[in-house]
């Protein structure tokens, strides 16, 4: 889970508790004091399933999820893949820019504000 009150990049490693997920984690984006932004701008991360009330900037790299995720907070998606191979259920306003590339037979239901 993300442990810190402020926003950061998905691998520094202060910023998760007990650390930084690894394939197969359950992540939880949620903070109490805020709304906060994590970027993943490089590299590969996999994990199992997303809940993000966050903020979520994935602008390099890749990003596997494996399980049904839900986003709320906004996501914006560009120069990246997303592998995608359950249900991925946006509320918050989402952007998919340039390069992006979608894949893994799974679904993405946006129930937010898209620009595409």
């Amino acid at each position: 889970s993300w442990a810190v009150d402020a926003s950061g990049r998905w691998d520094g490693a202060a910023n998760w508790t007990p650390a930084r997920p690894i394939p197969g984690d359950d992540v939880i984006l949620d903070r109490p004091a805020g709304e906060f932004s994590i970027t993943n701008s490089a590299g590969h991360v996999q994990v199992s399933s997303l809940r993000s009330a966050e903020n979520l900037f994935l602008t390099g790299g890749s990003f596997t999820l494996k399980s049904n995720s839900v986003i709320t907070g906004d996501l914006l998606i560009q120069n990246m893949v997303l592998s995608n191979r359950a249900e991925l259920r946006l509320t918050g306003n989402t952007v998919l820019g340039r390069t992006t590339r979608i894949r893994g037979g799974g679904s993405m239901v946006i129930q937010g504000a898209a620009t595409l």
